[in-house]
């Protein structure tokens, strides 16, 4: 039997058994979900990529930079994510504020009364994936299926990272 058909044969079985506390099913859960956060993560370091900024020579002279610049701020980006699958009551809220704050990302996480999670994420790009990449995977007990990301432009309105009540 070649490794794709078994690991088939096994998250079938783990979509069957309803048990969290079977070890083998909790195993193919996390192997699937690892499978999507390394797809989510190619993914969002293929669109935090930037072209290289062109060379002084070829820039035009009033925008070549000179012995005094003051430092430029670092780009930002702001994400609004909707997180389903089995992510309420199994600690997703706390799990993605513990990861945001460890990563110095703002803005904050909700339930939904859908059954979704959302999320709005503000920070340095690469912060901002690593979190998204969290939150694919989500924390032991969640299943996530799917997550809905939407760039927005950067507003800079939060300094924390907080959970919100139901909406």
């Amino acid at each position: 039997m070649n490794a794709g058909r078994g690991a088939t044969i096994i998250l079938l079985a783990a979509a069957l058994c309803a048990s969290t506390s079977c070890r083998r099913c909790e195993e193919a859960r996390r192997e699937e979900a690892r499978g999507r956060g390394e797809a989510l993560k190619a993914a969002l370091g293929a669109a935090t990529r930037s072209a290289p900024p062109p060379s002084a020579a070829t820039r035009p002279a009033a925008t070549r930079p000179t012995t005094a610049t003051a430092p430029s701020r670092p780009a930002m980006r702001r994400v609004h994510v909707f997180i389903s699958g089995r992510v309420q009551g199994v600690g997703f809220r706390a799990f993605t504020q513990r990861g945001a704050r460890a990563l110095k990302v703002a803005g904050w996480v909700r339930n939904r009364r859908d059954g979704r999670v959302e999320a709005v994420f503000e920070g340095p790009p690469e912060q901002v994936a690593r979190l998204l990449a969290k939150v694919a995977v989500g924390p032991g007990p969640a299943r996530v299926d799917d997550v809905k990301v939407t760039d927005e432009p950067w507003r800079g309105e939060f300094e924390t990272f907080d959970r919100r009540p139901t909406e």
